[in-house]
């Protein structure tokens, strides 16, 4: 009994279990290894009214599932997640920094489905990688590798003050590009991908820059670079993705925000399109980014997209309002345009119990450039807890 003792006191002495302020992680500090944990759940009730069956994706089922004579209010866990990230200080100078995170389903974990046989079938949605990296960090700034956000996409959704939640601008609305979210080659989270990011320098400047490999038989391997600027009043962006596919297949984008104290905030981004957001939207007409089994270039660009927001902070209430547009289409070689533009606009009002919990409602709406299809609309409650 003596000796179990002294080896649970050497464990405590050896390692210490911090728990977490409001808004922070439960952080495991064990000298030059230090492993935290952090997490979001994020269930909310929506009720969805597309001019044609609402994406899949949006019920946190796969993205290809077919909704016919499913109903139009329903749960969903957004996007919470589970996430172990830290450090390992190898020397003085240098040490190596990891995380793993992962997509998790608080509402359908395990759904099982019966054929027209009446056979069954179970799909897990417990758990979605996103991103898992392996990296070198010092002063020379940060190496990573593995699957990891591009610049494009990490810059664009920290605009937005509930990018994870059902009335994240990104999502339903489509008010930020698709290279704002997915993962794969091309997207938002993109895999097999070497990144670097640079130190701070001139009072709050870095520079990112990444490198994808194409495993396909194509060897066309994706990059991209750009700078944020980021201090106390003010951020900034400026960006550009190539996926390096045969003809269109890039985008650039600018943006920024203001912060008006604790108060409130206005920003904006501007995403021109030179094919990489009409690949990435599905709208080109051939393979979309992420399947590298094309033998056609591609020729239709100018799918650009904008977003304006603002938000406004009194006592422990938060108002936020978003209104966006993304242009019609043009093929270049035959100057067609094809009408499949839209724009979006949300409002919401949270009441923010403490750092970690929050509630929220709010009412979205995209309008199709398309007289073929009506408006699509949600209105949608739900609650958030993050560590």
């Amino acid at each position: 009994m003596k000796k179990n003792k002294k080896t649970i006191a050497g464990l405590a002495a050896a390692s210490m279990l911090t728990l977490p302020l409001a808004g922070e992680a439960v952080t495991w500090d064990a000298g030059d290894l230090q492993v935290n944990f952090h997490g979001s759940l994020r269930p909310s009730i929506n009720a969805d009214d597309c001019s044609s069956p609402c994406k899949g994706g949006w019920r946190g089922g796969p993205a290809g599932e077919s909704l016919a004579g499913k109903k139009s209010t329903y749960m969903t866990s957004n996007f919470s997640h589970i996430q172990f990230d830290g450090s390992y200080k190898l020397n003085e100078k240098n040490s190596a920094v990891f995380k793993t995170e992962w997509k998790i389903d608080i509402t359908d974990a395990n759904t099982v489905s019966i054929d027209d046989n009446g056979d069954t079938s179970s799909t897990s949605n417990t758990l979605v990688d996103f991103e898992q990296y392996l990296g070198l960090k010092g002063g020379y700034g940060m190496f990573r590798a593995g699957t990891i956000l591009t610049p494009y996409m990490q810059s664009g959704v920290k605009l937005d003050p509930f990018r994870r939640d059902s009335i994240a601008g990104r999502f339903f609305v489509d008010i930020y590009s698709a290279l704002h979210h997915n993962t794969g080659f091309g997207r938002g989270r993109a895999t097999n991908t070497i990144r670097y990011d640079s130190p701070k320098f001139l009072g709050g400047l870095t520079l990112q820059a990444f490198y994808t490999l194409d495993e396909s038989s194509n060897d066309d391997h994706a990059y991209g670079a750009g700078l944020m600027y980021d201090s106390k009043s003010f951020y900034a962006l400026l960006q550009h993705y190539d996926a390096n596919r045969p003809g269109k297949s890039d985008a650039t984008k600018i943006g920024g925000k203001f912060r008006f104290g604790k108060t409130a905030s206005i920003w904006a981004q501007y995403e021109s399109d030179g094919g990489l957001i009409a690949l990435s939207e599905g709208i080109a007409g051939v393979p979309p980014v992420g399947d590298l089994n094309y033998t056609v270039d591609n020729a239709v660009d100018g799918a650009d997209v904008y977003v304006l927001g603002a938000d406004w902070n009194i006592n422990k209430f938060q108002l936020i309002g978003q209104y966006g547009e993304r242009d019609d289409s043009t093929d270049s070689n035959t100057g067609t345009t094809s009408i499949n533009g839209h724009k979006g606009y949300l409002a919401g009002l949270a009441y923010r119990q403490s750092k970690q919990l929050y509630f929220y409602g709010g009412y979205l709406a995209k309008d199709f450039n398309s007289t073929a299809l009506d408006k699509d609309k949600r209105i949608t409650a739900g609650t958030t807890f993050t560590w």
